[in-house]
C-alpha cells in the first residue's frame, strides 16, 4: 500500500498530501424496496402455476439482476472519472503533481493519481493524490447522476491528510464525512429522501481531535457559529438545488476562482498583485472571530475591492494550497 500510495503523485516532502474518499449511493433502501415490488408483480400473476422452487428461481434472478444494474453502474461511473482525470493529465492540468517516474531500466511512465481500495455495488473507496480529491469525487457523482438519468445519486466523503497517516483513521473521518453529507442531502427533502449528490470533506495538518463532531467544534466563530459552509450540493433534482441556495459546490468553485484571480492578477496602473497571499492567510485567522472584525479586516486589508465576503471564504483559503480544480468541457 505505502508504495502505492508513493506514486500518486505528491511531493515528496512534509506536503505530500492525499485525499481518501468514500462514496455511498443514496436511498439504496428504498430502490431495494421497490425491486422487491417489481418481482411481486411478476410472481403474483402467475398464482400457483409455479412451483415454489421455480419462484425462487425468478427471485434469485431479479435480484442478481438488480445487484449488477448498481455494481456497473457504479463502475461505469468510477470509469467515467478516471477519464476525466486522463484528459486532465493530457491537457497538462495536473503538470505540478509528480507523475513522472524514471524505472530502473531508465524509461519514464506516468503514474495514475488514483488508486480504488474498496468496490462494493453502491460503497466505493478510493484514495487520489490529496489535491485532486475533492474533484475526483465531484466527478464521480456528475457521472453516477448522468448515467443514470437522474435516477442514481450518492454522497462523497473527503479525508485529505498527510501520507504517511494512518490509513485506517482517515478512512473512518471519510465515513463520517460522508454521514455528514448525507444528513445535509436529506435536509433538502421534508421526508428526508432527497434524490441529490453532496460532498463534505476535511483537511488534516496534524493529528486529529476525535470523531468528526469533536473537529466540528474547532471551526466555529466568537459567536459559536460554524465558519464552513461545507458539505455543498453537487448535483440532483432542480428543487433541490434551489432548496440549497448558494451552498452548492458550483459556488465553491465560484468563489475559488475570484480568489485564484486575485491572488494572481495586478491592479490596474499598480505593479503589486490585488491581494497577498498573507493577506487570505490572515483572514482565515479573523473568520474564527466575530463577524465585525471579518468586516473591519476585509476594509483595513482592502479586501473588500477584490472579493466577496460570504460564508465560503474560509473553506476556500483553507483548501487552495491542496486543490487543483478540473478544466472540462462543463466549465467552457
Amino acid at each position: 500500500m505505502v508504495t502505492q500510495l508513493e506514486k500518486l503523485g505528491g511531493n515528496k516532502d512534509d506536503n505530500n498530501f492525499i485525499a481518501v474518499v468514500h462514496i455511498d449511493g443514496n436511498l439504496m433502501g428504498k430502490k431495494v424496496q421497490e425491486n422487491d415490488e417489481v418481482i411481486d408483480g411478476i410472481l403474483k400473476p402467475q398464482g400457483n402455476k409455479l412451483t415454489s422452487g421455480e419462484k425462487l428461481d425468478i427471485y434469485r434472478a431479479e435480484k442478481q439482476k438488480f445487484s449488477k444494474d448498481i455494481d456497473d453502474l457504479f463502475q461505469d461511473a468510477y470509469n467515467d472519472m478516471q477519464n476525466v482525470v486522463k484528459k486532465q493529465i493530457e491537457n497538462g492540468n495536473l503538470k505540478d503533481l509528480s507523475l513522472e517516474e524514471t524505472k530502473e531500466n531508465g524509461e519514464k511512465q506516468i503514474n495514475f493519481p488514483i488508486r480504488r481500495i474498496i468496490r462494493a455495488g453502491d460503497d466505493i473507496c478510493f484514495v487520489s493524490e490529496g489535491k485532486i480529491g475533492i474533484e475526483c469525487a465531484v466527478e464521480y457523482m456528475k457521472a453516477l447522476w448522468k448515467r443514470s438519468e437522474g435516477e442514481n445519486s450518492a454522497c462523497a466523503g473527503v479525508a485529505i491528510v498527510h501520507q504517511s497517516y494512518p490509513f485506517y483513521k482517515a478512512y473512518e473521518i471519510a465515513e463520517s464525512l460522508c454521514s455528514s453529507a448525507k444528513k445535509y442531502n436529506a435536509s433538502l427533502d421534508k421526508e428526508g429522501c432527497a434524490n441529490a449528490c453532496a460532498i463534505d470533506w476535511h483537511i488534516e495538518y496534524g493529528e486529529m481531535y476525535g470523531g468528526l463532531d469533536e473537529i466540528r467544534k474547532h471551526y466555529v466563530d466568537a459567536d459559536g457559529k460554524s465558519i464552513l459552509a461545507r458539505p455543498y450540493f453537487v448535483c440532483g433534482k432542480p428543487e433541490y438545488e434551489e432548496k440549497a441556495g448558494n451552498r452548492t459546490y458550483a459556488n465553491f468553485k465560484q468563489t475559488m476562482e475570484e480568489m485564484e484571480y486575485a491572488l494572481h492578477n495586478k491592479c490596474e496602473d499598480e505593479e503589486d498583485r490585488m491581494i497577498a497571499r498573507r493577506k487570505l492567510k490572515e483572514l482565515r485567522t479573523y473568520l474564527k472571530e466575530s463577524e465585525e472584525a471579518v468586516d473591519a479586516y476585509f476594509k483595513k486589508s482592502r479586501l473588500d475591492q477584490y472579493l466577496t465576503k460570504n460564508d465560503k471564504n474560509f473553506d476556500v483559503i483553507e483548501v487552495m494550497d491542496t486543490y487543483i480544480g478540473f478544466q472540462t468541457e462543463e466549465d467552457k
